[in-house]
C-alpha cells in the first residue's frame, strides 16, 4: 500500500487519496447537524481559541455564515464525533446557530487521525510546538498502523519539513507538562 502525502488543497474537502494512494476514495455525505448532536474529540491535540479570536469567529460567522465546513464522522446513539471544527462549532453556539454545515467522513480511527491532524496543520497559522508535535505524532501512529515503512519521512515530505525536524517534534510528546508549557512559551526552543 503506497502513501501519497501530497500537498493538501487547505479546503477542508480532504480527498482520502492523498493519504492512501489507491484505495477507495472515502465518500463525503454533506449536511446540517444540529449542534446537540455533535461530540467533541477526546484527547485532540488542538487547543480551543483564546477568546479574543474566538470573539474575532464569532464575529465573522454572525456576519458571513460558516465559510468552511466542519468534519465529523458518525458516533453511537445517532451523534457525530467532531474530527475538524472545534472551535467553529463553538462559535456557531455562541452565534446563536443551532445546526452547523458538515461533511459527514464514515472512517476509521486511523483515517480520522490522518484528517483531524492535516486540517489542523494546514488551516492554522498559529500553532503551538505542542499542538504541531502532537499532530505530527498522531499522524505517525496512524499511517504506521495503516501500513506505512516510511510514515515519518512522509510527513516532512507533505508539511516540507526536514525529518529530523519531524522526529524532533514528535520526541517532545514525552516531555513532562512542565517542559512542554516551557516549549510552548518560548523558553524552551528545539533548536
Amino acid at each position: 500500500m503506497g502513501f501519497n502525502l501530497g500537498a493538501s488543497n487547505n479546503t477542508g474537502k480532504l480527498n482520502m487519496n492523498d493519504f492512501l494512494g489507491d484505495e477507495p476514495a472515502v465518500q463525503n455525505d454533506e449536511k446540517e447537524i444540529p449542534i446537540n448532536l455533535l461530540v467533541p474529540w477526546e484527547n485532540q491535540p488542538f487547543k480551543m481559541y483564546s477568546d479574543f479570536k474566538m470573539n474575532e469567529l464569532v464575529e465573522s460567522i454572525r456576519e458571513n455564515g460558516l465559510l468552511s465546513r466542519i468534519i465529523v464522522s458518525p458516533a453511537n446513539g445517532g451523534k457525530y464525533r467532531i474530527i475538524a471544527g472545534h472551535n467553529r462549532v463553538e462559535a456557531c453556539r455562541r452565534a446563536g446557530f443551532t445546526a452547523v454545515p458538515s461533511i459527514v467522513k464514515d472512517v476509521d480511527e486511523n483515517r480520522a487521525k490522518l484528517i483531524m491532524a492535516d486540517t489542523n496543520l494546514c488551516q492554522r497559522t498559529e500553532l503551538l510546538p505542542s499542538e504541531r508535535a502532537f499532530a505530527y505524532k498522531a499522524q505517525q501512529e496512524a499511517l504506521t498502523a495503516l501500513g506505512s515503512r516510511r510514515a515519518t519521512k512522509n510527513i516532512a515530505e507533505k508539511y516540507g519539513e526536514a525529518k529530523r525536524t519531524i522526529q524532533r517534534y514528535i520526541a517532545c510528546t514525552r516531555l513532562v507538562p512542565e517542559l512542554m508549557e516551557m516549549l510552548d512559551s518560548g523558553r524552551l526552543t528545539l533548536a
